[in-house]
């Protein structure tokens, strides 16, 4: 029995799983619970969590579909929602909040196979996915690669 509770235990801990931080410089933590976190490489990331940078400080994630989302300086990102379904992609979605400073994204399995599901949003704008690569801050949005959907101010420019 010990051993039962012991394996659901642990399932439902990797199903909170979202991401894994694989690289940081500087200071940078996660708010999670009312808890501060602080941010080291193989920290694990779950959806809620808040993740914020310090100055001089940069966090790259590796989220479960290998999206990559790097923060800059002074910046912070909310992971809203995301749901990475292997069974039923079409099920998967992301909903990623950068609402303090800059930021980086190549999308990854999520953003090929269901892009009208992959939404970024910054202070000023909602951003829907139409490419795999994306910086950004919260004045200007950039598509490096591929194409995207940029509503804000009542107007969306595709």
């Amino acid at each position: 029995m010990r051993y039962i509770l012991l394996l659901i235990f642990t399932s439902i801990c990797l199903l909170a799983e979202v991401a894994k931080v694989s690289a940081v410089v500087g200071d940078a933590t996660i708010l999670r619970d009312a808890k501060s976190i602080i941010v080291k490489i193989g920290t694990l990331v779950e959806e809620k969590d808040i993740i914020q940078t310090k100055k001089n400080s940069k966090v790259q994630l590796i989220f479960n579909d290998n999206t990559i989302v790097t923060l800059g300086k002074n910046s912070a990102l909310n992971i809203n929602e995301y749901i990475y379904d292997t069974k039923n992609p079409k099920n998967s979605n992301t909903d990623f909040n950068f609402f303090k400073g800059a930021f980086k994204t190549i999308t990854g399995k999520i953003g090929k196979i269901n892009k009208e599901k992959f939404k970024l949003r910054t202070k000023t704008a909602a951003i829907g996915i139409r490419g795999t690569v994306i910086i950004g801050n919260q004045n200007v949005v950039a598509c490096l690669v591929g194409g995207l959907a940029v509503q804000g101010a009542g107007k969306t420019v595709n």
